[in-house]
């Protein structure tokens, strides 16, 4: 548990640190994923796929398992799915956002499938000037595609600061 979250944040760093990266070219290379055959990831190895990212991503084939959203009374049925694409420069995450584990939604209600893409660097360079977080939005991807969001996001405010009790919400209330 602990190493996954540290791989998100590394990720979720390598991500912010790099934002002002060139786009990706338009033609990524065969979709790699934690099924991959070794002789293909060898012979992709030309484009210098870090290892780190060697099958360490879930969710990548239809064997995922089926998940539900506790906070509703029927059983959705949901799936997660990532696909990684690798080009000459970039990790290329697509996601629908759902977990590999069951899960409730919270006070907002029957969370669904969302797309997201993020673009990491495979050789990330320090940027020439310091890119804070977003505080809103997703900020990092975990290895299950589920994202990550700034520490603004939702109610409650700034998490850490509510947690050393420094934050009195004054936009949405806490139920």
């Amino acid at each position: 548990m602990k190493l996954t979250i540290v791989l998100a944040v590394l990720i979720g760093v390598a991500v912010l640190a790099c934002s002002s990266a060139a786009p990706a070219p338009a033609e990524p290379t065969p979709n790699i994923d934690a099924t991959a055959d070794r002789k293909v990831l060898q012979a992709l190895s030309h484009i210098g796929i870090p290892k780190y990212m060697d099958g360490v991503w879930l969710c990548t084939d239809a064997s995922a398992p089926l998940v539900d959203d506790l906070s509703t009374e029927q059983s959705e049925g949901y799936r997660c799915s990532v696909t990684v694409e690798y080009t000459d420069e970039f990790a290329i995450v697509k996601s629908n956002g759902i977990p590999n584990h069951d899960y409730e939604s919270g006070l907002g209600c029957c969370a669904g499938e969302v797309e997201y893409e993020w673009r990491i660097p495979l050789k990330p360079e320090l940027a020439a000037s310091v890119t804070y977080a977003p505080e809103r939005g997703p900020v990092a991807i975990s290895v299950n595609g589920v994202p990550f969001f700034g520490p603004e996001e939702g109610p409650g405010g700034d998490a850490v600061a509510l947690h050393f009790e420094y934050f009195v919400e004054d936009r949405q209330p806490i139920v």
